[in-house]
């Protein structure tokens, strides 16, 4: 994996998984992993997760669909850091 960093980013998509949930009008694009073009036309598929439907698309990081244009959603307040209320011993 040590190879991935020296990759063009021309040849480095991202790959999601389309979670559908009852009662949402949109799916959910979760980001699992990425995959690498290889210049013999085969792909390397790195995931962080599994999709449990079994589907996954690999996609150009630009053309992931945006429920907001990359704006807060609407009628939630921006996310705050978390505070554990004190120091870990």
């Amino acid at each position: 994996m040590e190879d991935m960093m020296a990759k063009p980013e021309k040849n480095r998509k991202v790959v999601y998984t389309i979670i559908e949930k009852p009662g949402l009008k949109k799916s959910i694009w979760m980001k699992i992993g990425i995959a690498w073009e290889n210049q013999d036309q085969s792909w390397n598929v790195y995931l962080d997760a599994l999709p449990l439907n079994g589907k996954m698309q690999i996609r150009e990081e630009s053309e992931r669909p945006s429920r907001y244009g990359n704006k807060e959603a609407p009628g939630l307040p921006a996310q705050q850091p978390f505070d554990l209320g004190g120091s870990i011993q």
